[in-house]
């Protein structure tokens, strides 16, 4: 949590330092998350998550695009099953906080009349802060070791997102929209889980995207 406050903190100072070149919004981001899964396992359920955070904005001069930049505190998760090279079936169940550093390129339609569309295209880099695992299995009774690092400390993701932007006031907007995070890296360390088997998980969410700009 601290660690989110202060880089807020400095992007709320650089926007201030650059004046109206740059500007600051905040967030909230209820979403759906899932796991995309290959081999060995085998996708079970997803989860209701939620994101929120900062966003600092600059468009280019006379132009219609630009680029942002953020930081965001996320959960993501799922349930998955697996069956093990010993033909036993397990429940796995992933919860993680992560600290989500958006970069991406924003473009804006014209105003028309106090709406505005948008559409941005980017990369988020996860840094995790906390995990949550459980296994759930009628043949095995495993305590997990809270001082082992089941899911990976970094991955990367595509974001892609679109929506509305409204006018609420000169220098103010309120924004709503749909956001779609794509995970391309493996979200868990395979020789810590039991079972002997080999695998990839990778965390997707897509949600709505609700925030102010200032």
């Amino acid at each position: 949590m601290k660690k989110i406050l202060s880089i807020s903190l400095l992007l709320f100072m650089v926007s201030m330092t650059f004046g109206q070149e740059y500007r600051i919004g905040l967030h909230f981001s209820p979403n759906t998350t899932w796991a995309k899964v290959v081999e060995d396992y085998q996708d079970k359920s997803s989860k209701v998550q939620y994101s929120w955070g900062v966003r600092m904005e600059h468009n280019f001069s006379d132009r219609n695009y630009g680029y942002l930049a953020g930081v965001d505190l996320s959960k993501k998760g799922a349930k998955v099953s697996v069956k093990s090279k010993d033909g036993n079936v397990y429940d796995l169940n992933y919860s993680a906080q992560y600290i989500e550093i958006p970069l991406a390129i924003k473009m804006t339609t014209r105003p028309i009349g106090q709406f505005s569309y948008w559409f941005n295209i980017g990369l988020v880099p996860n840094l995790k802060l906390s995990e949550d695992v459980s296994i759930d299995s009628d043949v095995v009774d495993y305590a997990f070791d809270d001082s082992k690092n089941y899911l990976s400390s970094f991955n990367l993701g595509l974001l892609v997102g679109g929506g509305i932007q409204y006018e609420l006031t000169e220098g103010t907007d309120l924004i709503g929209g749909l956001q779609f995070n794509n995970g391309f890296t493996n979200n868990v360390n395979d020789d810590e889980i039991p079972g002997g088997y080999s695998s990839r998980i990778s965390f997707n969410s897509i949600g709505l995207f609700i925030g102010v700009l200032f």
